[in-house]
Parts: structure tokens; sequence; C-alpha cells
């Protein structure tokens, strides 16, 4: 499956195909409360990740460091770890900024 790095698994995640957006906002707020050299483990239902997964997730910032098949489970095992730090979303309370909405 993956070469045995070591690294620490924050949390993990079990994913159907389809992702709610209340487990994608929590990948994120997991993703950016881990330290560098942490890592997330994915379990998936299906043959491969939702398109949405990598979607919430800093461009590089992660990278996988394991895939393969969960024998205990028998669904998809991905395993990513934090290779930088992300800086934090500032609101800058000026929520209309960007509005073109009369």
């Amino acid at each position: 499956m993956e070469s045995r790095q070591q690294f620490t698994i924050k949390q993990q995640f079990i994913l159907n195909q389809v992702s709610d957006p209340f487990t994608l906002l929590k990948i994120s707020q997991a993703f950016r409360a881990m330290h560098c050299g942490e890592a997330l483990e994915f379990l998936l239902e299906g043959k491969r990740p939702p398109d949405e997964l990598f979607k919430v997730l800093p461009r590089d910032s992660y990278q996988v460091v394991g895939e393969g098949v969960d024998r205990a489970s028998g669904r998809m095992r991905i395993v990513l770890t934090k290779k930088k730090e992300v800086p934090p979303v500032v609101d800058s309370g000026d929520r209309n900024r960007d509005c073109s909405c009369e």
C-alpha cells in the first residue's frame, strides 16, 4: 500500500461518492488545524475520491503519502500529509465588495 513513513494521523474521514457540504467543511477545518507533517486519512466508498475533496484543500499545501485498499473495511484508503502552513482566512468585514447585486 504505502511505504511506512512517520506521520501522525490527525483525523480519519469515511466518505461516500458524494460528499455533503458539512463533511467538506469539517475536512477543511481539520486540515487548517493540523501542523506540518500531520496526516488526514480518508476511507472512500467508491474507487476514487469525490471530486470535491481536493477542491477544499489549499493547493500545494498537502502531499498524498499513501493510497490503497484498507484491509479491515475493503474501502479505498488515501493518506495525505500537510507539507506547508496555510495562512488563516481573514474576514475583511466588507462582504459586499465584490457583489454587483443592487
